[in-house]
């Protein structure tokens, strides 16, 4: 963009008075004087700051004033002719009051200034202000000496700068977590971070690990006891009939008691009942009885017994043996059922 800048011209027009004195004086002519005020234009430019910021013109007008002409004229006949004046923005001219009289005239040319415009122009960009990385490049807009420049400004970059390299260092160690359980063996955890400083530019990395575990809690955790499975094989019952007895066992281990845990509850012993059913009862034999006469038939005599004590029952055993006896008598003692005596004693 460019600035114009106008310089004003400022004329001034003096105006020639003319006095002439008749010899004689009859008639008198007053002329009323013609006023010409001519104001010509000065254009003041002030130079733009920046270069979006549009040029701002300030005219402020000049006031000239012209003298006005009197003219006393004793003659009959009197001729004015009137002021002309043209302007243009560069040449001003002024055509002063002609007055003409018998026979003087007077004429006056006004002063012509020429303008000369200035020129504007950016200059060079600057070199970056740096070597590597992002810089900035300036230049100026320059006018005028006596004119604030405008500058303008951009990033540059030559190159990357080269990163040093940097080994990685530990942060200090963070405190330990938590137990992880509160007995039976637990651990606790603390970490640490490469980042004291960070590596970089391939630097080395931190060595070791970041993380130490620590036990805690090494105390054994209290269990208590619980019941295993029932045994499967009962004893033998106490009694074959009649209703007896038989058992089987438990152990606590299900899991046992450690650690201060409590024993299991209730008893390690199963009892119930088992052959129910009544037993049988053998039979047993009373006393024998008398011996009876000896029979003439037979020649004998017999006794008995009965199986009654106790007699058999529920399927028991009857008594063992018979229940009678017989033995043959003497012959003596089968006539006739006599008892003889002999030098023997004998009894039927």
């Amino acid at each position: 963009m460019v600035d114009a800048h106008f310089v004003s011209t400022t004329t001034t027009t003096t105006t020639t008075t003319t006095t002439t004195t008749p010899t004689t004086t009859t008639p008198t002519t007053t002329t009323t004087p013609t006023t010409t005020t001519t104001t010509p234009t000065t254009t003041t430019t002030t130079p733009t700051t920046t270069t979006t910021t549009p040029t701002t013109t300030t005219t402020t007008p000049t006031t000239t004033t012209t003298t006005p002409t009197t003219t006393t004229t004793t003659p009959t006949t009197t001729t004015t002719t009137p002021t002309t004046t043209t302007t243009t923005p560069t040449t001003t001219t002024t055509t002063p009051t002609t007055t003409t009289t018998t026979p003087t005239s007077t004429t006056t040319t006004p002063t012509t200034t020429p303008t000369t415009p200035e020129v504007c122009e950016w200059t060079r960009w600057s070199d970056c202000d740096t070597t590597c990385g992002y810089g900035i490049q300036s230049r100026t807009y320059e006018c005028c000496s006596t004119c604030e420049p405008r500058i303008e400004v951009k990033s540059c970059k030559l190159t990357d700068c080269p990163i040093p390299s940097i080994d990685g260092g530990w942060s200090t160690w963070s405190e330990f977590s938590e137990c992880t359980k509160t007995c039976g063996g637990g651990v606790q955890v603390r970490s640490r971070s490469c980042s004291n400083p960070a590596p970089s530019g391939g630097g080395k990395a931190c060595p070791d690990v970041g993380y130490e575990l620590n036990p805690c809690n090494k105390q054994e955790c209290p269990v208590n006891g619980n019941w295993g499975e029932w045994s499967c094989c009962w004893t033998e019952c106490s009694a074959t009939c009649g209703s007896g007895t038989r058992s089987r066992r438990r152990q606590c281990n299900n899991p046992a008691p450690s650690g201060g845990g409590s024993d299991c509850v209730g008893s390690d012993v199963m009892t119930e009942t088992c052959n129910e059913m009544s037993c049988g009862v053998d039979g047993g034999w009373s006393t024998w009885g008398q011996w009876s006469g000896c029979h003439q038939g037979t020649c004998a005599k017999t006794r008995k017994r009965a199986c009654d004590n106790p007699a058999p029952s529920n399927g028991g055993m009857p008594c063992p043996g018979v229940s009678w006896q017989f033995k043959y008598c003497h012959a003596l003692c089968c006539m006739g059922g006599v008892e003889y005596h002999t030098r023997y004693d004998i009894h039927c």
